[in-house]
């Protein structure tokens, strides 16, 4: 727990929230670990409070997962963060040089997490992973932490929509 009450937990929540997965994954994810919608958000706008600018976020943050880091890397700079609902994935931070923002956060494959197979499906694959699939991949919305994309499929030759949260594939529809 730190200095403003707040823990990874929290922060985790804050994430679930904010990468803004759909309903059947939501309500699935919130039943498993036991928490309601209305906490859910409740905890995201605590974290969202304590992490809001102006300058600091990025050393609050810091100061949130500290228990969490499971790498450091560029003199503390870039950490990875582990959270059990992502247990195939890290949350990479890379910081300001003077900890007052984010330079980049998205979540990235952990080590010892094997790449995906097959079609990409919601929360199994990561941005990079997914887009490398298609072809005449098209940017629509750039929206941190939300991406959007339009992307050929060279196996059956439809084009799909592709949604991203934190980097992590939220929604794939047929165009």
């Amino acid at each position: 727990m730190t200095q403003n009450g707040l823990s990874p937990a929290e922060y985790q929540l804050y994430l679930l929230e904010t990468m803004d997965p759909p309903p059947e994954v939501l309500n699935r994810i919130l039943g498993e670990i036991g928490c309601s919608q209305e906490r859910m958000e409740q905890e995201s706008e605590r974290v969202r409070s304590a992490i809001r600018m102006p300058a600091g976020a990025a050393g609050r943050t810091r100061d949130i997962l500290k228990d969490v880091r499971t790498h450091q890397e560029q003199d503390g700079l870039v950490e990875r963060y582990s959270f059990p609902l992502w247990p195939d994935y890290e949350f990479e931070v890379e910081y300001h040089w003077a900890w007052e923002f984010f330079m980049r956060h998205a979540f990235v494959r952990a080590p010892e997490s094997a790449s995906p197979t097959g079609q990409p499906t919601p929360w199994t694959w990561l941005k990079d992973e997914a887009l490398a699939q298609y072809e005449d991949v098209k940017e629509l919305t750039l929206w941190l932490p939300y991406e959007t994309y339009d992307v050929l499929n060279p196996k059956d030759g439809k084009r799909y929509f592709l949604r991203f949260g934190w980097h992590v594939l939220q929604e794939i529809d047929e165009m």
